[in-house]
């Protein structure tokens, strides 16, 4: 026997024999006294009702109908992990569980099923939530800034063909020359883009007696379309130069020509060649404002071709009417090069419509992939979650804290929880895929997918 436990004898002998002795005494002196218990008062504060085990004050809705519902939804204590590592901490909040009772549909197995999810439910999170930008199309300006690139492309040659078109440059007639640059011209035409040639005054002659069916003379002899080379050396070939200067008619018949191509998503080009003024009494500058307001919304390029210094200055007024540009040109070379402008023009539309269709393209891309990636992390959260959930069931089963016919129903709840998670998944699956995104990009880009696919 140690020291210590004959230390513990000796002291508690001596305690007896002092307290009987203290016994002995009180008996003489004394009355005796009934002896009472006390009954243990619980304690409030380690106090847990089973009642209080629920949680009845998160709004939780088990069953979401929508990608909102499931990625509000609050998350959780247990999410993101398996049962079986937090396995110690979630048996012993099931064990407090109340047993559900009633059966199939009960209003306590429910309840039970609800707190349960409550556990486990996932972090679903929308992969574009606050992140997702509108594509919208970088129109590069031309001109100075005058107007900009749009989807689709359109130019119009209006040519004057009155009688003073005859005229010699250099040895040719100004329309010789005119025709040879827009043959020039259109054969380096982007092949989707679209081109039309309307002439005037090429009726008729320059002779008063003439003059009103000259005046009513503008044709459009190539209809908007894209560049066929023999169907234009033939329009080129119906006219020759004779009449009188219907400006302000044929720039009005152009506003028809166009109609409908809307500078939303056209670009619209008009060039205007002419050697004169205006002569069958119209108003040629009101008619190139018109323009400027219309929905079309041209760039008006005119061209005075070896025009004297009145006509010079009409053709100015046009051009700035319509806030569009002028230039004088003496020769073939420098009319060549006012249409190399478009031709340039016509390229830069080229280059950057296969540019953005590229960009868009990526962008695409990368939202697939981020979709693909974000569809990965749902399918394994729902197969984590509504694994957790089922051990979850199966241990309050062992646990007598629910019947087979309680277990069969919590365990159909899973299945219709998981299918609902899963709506959500296909709801932003479908929402941001790239095969839909016309429900998340604008008009832009659908209109500028639309032309494209028809320019191609």
């Amino acid at each position: 026997m140690s020291v210590t436990k004959i230390k513990m004898s000796i002291l508690l002998s001596s305690f007896l024999v002092l307290l009987v002795g203290c016994s002995s005494n009180a008996e003489e002196s004394t009355p005796p006294v009934e002896a009472t218990v006390d009954e243990e008062e619980p304690n409030e504060d380690n106090k847990e009702e089973i009642t209080d085990v629920y949680d009845s004050d998160t709004k939780f809705t088990v069953f979401p109908d929508t990608l909102e519902g499931v990625v509000s939804a609050p998350t959780g204590e247990f999410a993101g992990e398996a049962f079986a590592n937090n396995k110690e901490y979630i048996t012993e909040i099931l064990n407090q569980y109340p047993t559900a009772t009633g059966g199939w549909g009960s209003s306590e197995a429910d309840e039970m099923f609800k707190q349960i999810v409550m556990l486990f439910a996932e972090d679903y999170q929308n992969p574009f939530e606050g992140n997702w930008q509108e594509i919208t199309i970088e129109y590069p300006d031309i001109y100075g800034g005058k107007s900009q690139l749009k989807p689709k492309l359109n130019v119009e040659i209006i040519l004057d063909a009155s009688g003073s078109m005859v005229e010699k440059v250099d040895g040719e007639s100004k329309m010789s020359l005119a025709k040879e640059a827009i043959r020039e011209f259109t054969s380096n035409f982007p092949e989707k883009a679209n081109v039309a040639l309307r002439v005037y005054g090429h009726k008729g002659t320059t002779a008063f007696d003439d003059k009103e069916a000259s005046c009513e003379s503008s044709e459009l002899v190539y209809d908007l379309q894209s560049y066929d080379e023999a169907a234009l050396n033939n329009a080129l070939g119906e006219f020759t130069p004779s009449g009188w200067t219907p400006m302000a008619k044929a720039l009005k018949d152009s506003m028809q020509d166009l109609e409908g191509l809307s500078s939303e998503v056209n670009t619209n080009l008009i060039f205007l060649v002419s050697d004169g003024i205006e002569t069958c009494g119209g108003d040629p500058v009101k008619v190139a404002e018109e323009l400027k307001q219309s929905d079309i919304q041209p760039l008006v390029n005119v061209i005075g071709f070896n025009v004297d210094e009145e006509g010079e200055q009409q053709l100015k007024d046009i051009a700035e009417s319509a806030d569009g540009v002028f230039a004088y040109v003496e020769n073939q070379q420098d009319l060549a090069e006012q249409f190399d402008r478009a031709e340039e023009i016509a390229q830069q539309w080229l280059d950057w419509m296969l540019s953005e269709h590229d960009r868009f393209d990526k962008i695409f891309k990368e939202r697939q992939k981020k979709i693909d990636e974000y569809y990965q992390i749902w399918e394994e959260k729902k197969i984590r979650e509504e694994d957790n959930l089922f051990k979850a069931i199966e241990y309050l089963a062992a646990q007598g804290k629910i019947d087979t016919d309680v277990q069969d129903y919590l365990e159909s709840e899973v299945r219709s929880r998981i299918l609902d998670v899963n709506s959500g998944e296909v709801d932003w699956e479908y929402k941001y895929s790239s095969k839909n995104n016309d429900e998340r990009v604008n008009a832009d880009l659908e209109s500028f997918d639309t032309y494209f696919e028809n320019a191609n």
